[in-house]
């Protein structure tokens, strides 16, 4: 009497792997969308300091800060994955920029390459444009 291997041949385990393989290529791109929110998130945070560092600044003075060197501020996100910057600013309002920093992930982020935040006459607005200069503030904006 001949004893009967168990286990999994070849072609089933191949075939196991092809599957795991199948399913792993159709989760990447939503992960790495979801990843590239969450780092957005690190841009809105800086242009919130910013602009609270700006409203700072304008109790103490007659404008609004030009430069980040004024405020305080580093050039980058917490996380570092967004440059930030004053854009223009004077005595009635200012914009403050955001855009990935060179060599991060998030230039891949095509949708969503620079993040802005606009002050004028203490109304805020949000927007955001894609690597064509293309408003896709809808699809960028995180709440």
């Amino acid at each position: 009497m001949r004893a009967r291997t168990r286990g999994f041949s070849l072609i089933e385990t191949l075939v196991g792997a092809a599957l795991v393989a199948l399913l792993a290529a159709m989760g990447y791109p939503s992960y790495a969308e979801q990843v590239q929110l969450a780092r957005r998130a690190d841009a809105w945070d800086a242009l919130a300091r910013l602009a609270l560092a700006q409203e700072r600044h304008r109790s103490r003075n007659t404008t609004f800060a030009d430069d980040l060197d004024a405020l305080g501020q580093p050039p980058h996100s917490p996380a570092q994955h967004y440059r930030v910057r004053v854009s223009t600013a004077d005595a009635e309002g200012y914009v403050l920029e955001a855009w990935p920093s060179p060599g991060s992930s998030q230039t891949g982020d095509l949708r969503c390459q620079r993040l802005r935040v606009t002050v004028q006459r203490g109304v805020l607005q949000r927007a955001s444009y894609d690597r064509q200069g293309q408003d896709s503030t809808r699809r960028c904006f995180v709440s």
